[in-house]
């Protein structure tokens, strides 16, 4: 596990630990509130309240952790930081390579309407101007 949690919410009861080191992303920790990502996604709706093995045992009494090594956590943090209304920290500018790293995300949990503000600002930077040949 990655030695820093970056907190999203003091009262969070759900430690999410996002990729791994084997993909040379560092892995990282959120604390956040469980109900805040399922209302985001309906997808962490389901794995989360449903019959997954990712779901709260109400009978464990180890805290809730949620592994999701295949996801990147740079871009899971930028989610997180738009679920919480940390817009300040939602970057103005991204390259192609994270904007694809979003979108690919935002698909697996179905959380795409959370981009809709940024999107034209991070694709702007990457429009050309194609002259039309006749």
């Amino acid at each position: 596990m990655a030695e820093h949690t970056f907190t999203f919410d003091t009262a969070g009861d759900l430690t999410l630990v996002v990729g791994t080191e084997l993909e040379g992303v560092e892995q990282q920790t959120f604390l956040i509130c469980s109900k805040d990502l399922s209302r985001s996604s309906p997808v962490f709706k389901v794995m989360l309240y449903g019959p997954f093995k990712e779901a709260q045992n109400s009978t464990s009494a180890c805290p809730w952790t949620v592994g999701l090594p295949e996801d990147n956590p740079v871009a899971f943090k930028t989610f997180l930081h738009i679920m919480h209304s940390q817009f300040e920290e939602v970057p103005d500018v991204l390259g192609l390579k994270d904007i694809r790293d979003l979108l690919e995300l935002s698909n697996k949990y179905d959380m795409v309407h959370l981009l809709r503000p940024w999107a034209k600002t991070w694709f702007q930077p990457h429009v050309t101007t194609q002259q039309v040949i006749d």
